[in-house]
């Protein structure tokens, strides 16, 4: 996350006492865009229409508030680029979540390299490697995606 430090020394008239300054969820979300979430959500309704089943993507993290993820959009935007980003919509123990996805990669191995290779920053939430297929599977289930799917 971004944040601006400032600190006016005690011997110059101030209190010595650091300030950190966080941008707000307006700022970031005018910083990356209109609404961010909404075209990543667009992007990966379209990403998951058409990819292989086969296809390996890396997930991130999975959250219930949709103002804490355009924090952690912001977040994840300065390691990667944000057009391999992908956020649907699921539901987990009963409740809503937004998870991200982060690229697609061919193989399992290729996956496992770039996930093994992601800043400590992206890895605090432990991501996990997960098929299109499964995706899908998950998206079928709660009948928020229609069986009928691209098998290539």
């Amino acid at each position: 996350m971004i944040e601006a430090t400032s600190q006016v020394p005690a011997a110059a008239g101030g209190t010595g006492v650091t300030v950190v300054e966080r941008p707000t969820v307006t700022e970031i979300t005018t910083a990356l865009g209109p609404d961010v979430l909404e075209s990543r959500l667009a992007a990966t309704e379209k990403w998951l229409a058409t990819e292989a089943q086969n296809l390996y993507s890396i997930q991130l993290l999975g959250t219930g508030d949709a103002a804490q993820l355009k924090l952690h959009l912001n977040d994840i935007s300065k390691f990667v680029e944000m057009n391999k980003i992908f956020v649907y919509r699921t539901v987990a123990n009963g409740r809503p979540l937004l998870t991200v996805m982060y690229g697609g990669f061919s193989d399992r191995r290729l996956a496992q390299k770039v996930l093994d290779k992601l800043p400590e920053g992206l890895k605090a939430n432990r991501p996990i490697l997960r098929t299109v297929k499964g995706i899908r599977a998950e998206l079928t289930a709660l009948g928020v995606l229609s069986a009928a799917q691209p098998d290539s």
